[in-house]
This record gives C-alpha cells, structure tokens and sequence, in this order.
C-alpha cells in the first residue's frame, strides 16, 4: 500500500523523485513488504491481483513459487491476475479517499517549496527533504490507515460490496458469510523468497546526510519536527548549514 500512497504523494511535482524510485519502483524493495506480510500472517493470498507494473515483478515469481504445489484451482500461475489498474474499481475508490484525506495537502505543500526555490532536485536536498519529512509522513499514513480500518462501511444494495468494519472483517470473515482467503505457506520456503529482498532500513535517507544533519541539530539545540512547517524550517536550515560548512 505504501508504496502507491508515496508515488501518489510525490510524482505530481518531481519533488523526490529520487525518493520515489528509491523507495517504489525497486521490485526487491517490494517484494519486501510482501514478505513481510507473509511472515507476520504465517500465510500468503490465495491470489493477487496486480497492475503491470515491473516492480511487482518479483512479487509475482513469488507468489507463484509459493502457491506452486497447492491444488486449488487459483494455484501456482492462476494465484498472479495482472490488469490495469483503473479496471479495479475499489483501489481507485481508495485512493481518492486517501488523496482527500491526506496526500493531495502534501501534492501542494511541496509544490510550494518547489516553486518557491526552497528545493532544487540534487542529491542533498532530496536526502534532507527525506530527513526531514519521511517520519511526519509515515506517521500520518498510519494514522489514516488505522482510521480507515476502524470505520464502518455502510451496507448498499449491491450484494457483492462487503459491509461493516474492515478490521472485523479482516479478523473474523465469517461473521460476514466468508471465510479466509489467506493459505498456509511453508516457513523455509519464505526464506527463500526473503534472499532475493532488499528491506528498507532505519534511516529516512543516506547514512552521511543523515549523520551530519544530527550533529548540526545537536549543536544548535534543534529537536525533530513533528509538523510540515516546522520540518520546513530545520530543512532549509540544514541546507544552508551544510552548503556553507561542507
């Protein structure tokens, strides 16, 4: 999901789009969230259903060498479906939802910075911009997320449209007349799948920018934003710091 939400977020104005590439278009960076999923549910989709993007290419391998041996009929190639995006009606819904509640604030906030030549697109403004906002952001699509799947969705006449809290129904399907769509997977299998990964680790951006950037707020008493505004500041602090001293 996150990796949709940030593309949705930054490729209207080119802002980070180092930090797009980075972070949404590697299959291996993917393919690590999905593991990751898969360990934490101790089970994998019976079938996924994707665009034709090359990043959930290795997502697809996957998944199909994880469903290889099951004998349903959306097994080993049938549990991968590729379609264009706009033909599924629910994500699209979602993503408009989301663009609402939150990413279309931050489309313009950094349009602004853009135009106002706060941000230049080289290597140290992109990582800063990271330093600075990524964990604001993350925070937010958390929240979102937890919002979402707390709230009720209203029964319609459509049969076919589920109703009620998506967290219940995630839990307990059968309290809405379905059952588990998720299957058992082989943990050492998982593994395997895990060696052709790459995780994203615990810094927001390069290990050199982020490290100088703590010691310049150290030095001048500057604690982490918690707010756009604030991050703005400590970014274009950073900024002019860095060029002057480094």
């Amino acid at each position: 999901m996150y990796k949709r939400v940030y593309r949705r977020i930054f490729e209207k104005d080119n802002l980070a789009r180092g930090l797009c590439e980075a972070y949404c278009s590697n299959p291996k960076i993917i393919a690590g969230y999905y593991t990751n999923a898969i360990k934490n549910m101790n089970a994998c989709p019976l079938r996924i259903r994707s665009d034709r993007g090359t990043e959930n290419s290795y997502i697809e391998q996957m998944q199909m060498f994880l469903r290889r041996n099951h004998t349903d009929e959306f097994a080993f190639k049938k549990s991968f479906l590729k379609g264009v995006s706009t033909a599924n009606q629910r994500i699209e819904a979602w993503w408009s939802v989301l663009r609402k509640q939150n990413s279309q604030f931050w489309i313009n906030f950094f349009g602004i910075m853009r135009d106002s030549g706060d941000f230049s697109g080289d290597f140290l403004d992109k990582n800063l911009i990271q330093f600075c906002f990524m964990n604001i952001i993350q925070r937010e699509l958390n929240q979102v997320v937890k919002v979402w799947n707390a709230h009720r969705i209203r029964g319609t006449k459509n049969m076919n449209s589920p109703n009620g809290r998506p967290n219940i129904m995630f839990s307990l399907p059968q309290l809405c007349d379905t059952h588990e769509y998720a299957v058992d997977v082989d943990a050492r299998e998982v593994s395997v799948c895990e060696d052709g990964c790459i995780f994203k680790g615990n810094l927001p951006c390069d290990k050199t920018v982020y490290e100088i950037s703590c010691i310049l707020m150290a030095e001048h008493n500057i604690d982490a934003p918690h707010d756009c505004f604030t991050a703005k500041k400590v970014y274009i602090f950073l900024k002019n710091e860095i060029r002057r001293n480094f």
